[in-house]
């Protein structure tokens, strides 16, 4: 070997298409063989292709992984869902039988508002009012005269119920 091929390697790595000089400085080699740029090329895209193939497959084992206090939080949190979707549930039936309960309730004033009204009604038909001014004045009785009759007024803030 010539001398100065000699220190060429001594003071120089040369990788792939790249060539080394004594620090880490890179500079691309000036002639490269066209098969050694293939085959550099090729061996580039194969090791891509593995480092890929094992970073999928240590993703895949991360995903696969599942430690004890995981799976604990993952039991809670399912636990606390299906208590909460009980709940509802069974606030949902409580909501139902109250509805159904209101309506015949409801139904039920329906029907006695109905009956209070009929009976109201034969009240006021069954009793002749002629019949019943002619009996008092059989027996005595007479229409009040004026010194009989008293007027009073109410206040505004004074209230008086009034039967029907």
């Amino acid at each position: 070997m010539p001398e100065t091929e000699r220190k060429n390697l001594t003071k120089s790595a040369q990788i792939g298409t790249f060539e080394i000089e004594g620090n880490t400085v890179r500079r691309a080699d000036a002639s490269p063989l066209r098969h050694n740029v293939r085959k550099d090329s090729k061996i580039l895209k194969n090791r891509r292709k593995q480092m890929e193939l094992r970073r999928t497959a240590r993703n895949r084992e991360r995903a696969l992984y599942m430690s004890p206090v995981y799976v604990m939080f993952l039991m809670v949190c399912t636990s606390v869902l299906f208590s909460i979707c009980g709940i509802y549930i069974y606030m949902q039936s409580q909501i139902t039988n109250h509805i159904s309960s209101i309506s015949s309730l409801e139904s039920e004033i329906i029907n006695l508002r109905s009956d209070n009204d009929e009976t109201e009604l034969n009240i006021e038909t069954s009793t002749d009012l002629d019949y019943v001014k002619a009996r008092a004045f059989a027996m005595g009785m007479q229409y009040p005269d004026a010194d009989q009759i008293v007027y009073y007024s109410v206040d505004e803030t004074d209230y008086m119920k009034q039967a029907r």
